[in-house]
């Protein structure tokens, strides 16, 4: 009964609203040394990262993350880029859920790139992007509120049915 209960989701949105804020701030400090951590060319290159993971004895396989496809710096800041563009596009409620899994992929993708330079906001961020991207975190406080009242607006309201004329469902 208790996990089936409906409840009010203002909450969860305003919960919403300051995880996004937590998460853009993530992304804008993870910027200050971007290429310095992140970089093909960085003081942490993927080769040294499964160095140091095989030496600590953990597997070093099985973090997948597309940072270490990049080339160049610039592929790194415009990714870097993107993950800031998600993150406030969670924050204001547009396409919540969407772009709330992409928050997440960006925290992931920096996670399981440099480990070792990841701390203790970095798994409470991720349980909250995974848990708000599934709950109703955009039901109000949201730009899909508010755009899905303008096209309610919008729509044309079906006419009233003359009761005196035969409807089609009565043939």
């Amino acid at each position: 009964r208790f996990w089936f209960t409906p409840a009010d989701p203002l909450r969860c949105c305003v919960l919403r609203i300051g995880v996004g804020l937590l998460a853009i701030t993530h992304f804008a400090c993870l910027g200050i040394d971007l290429e310095r951590w992140y970089g093909k060319n960085g003081l942490l290159t993927p080769a040294v990262v499964s160095t140091l993971l095989a030496a600590s004895g953990e597997e070093s396989n099985f973090r997948f993350t597309y940072l270490s496809q990049l080339a160049g710096g610039g592929e790194l800041w415009g990714v870097h880029a993107c993950a800031i563009a998600a993150a406030v596009l969670f924050t204001l409620g547009l396409s919540t859920r969407i772009s709330g899994m992409l928050t997440l992929i960006g925290v992931l993708a920096y996670v399981h790139r440099v480990p070792q330079v990841a701390g203790h906001v970095e798994p409470v961020l991720v349980f909250l992007l995974a848990y708000l991207s599934l709950a109703p975190s955009g039901a109000c406080l949201s730009l899909d509120v508010l755009i899905g009242r303008r096209r309610a607006e919008k729509s044309p309201q079906p006419l009233p049915a003359d009761p005196r004329l035969p409807s089609i469902a009565a043939n």
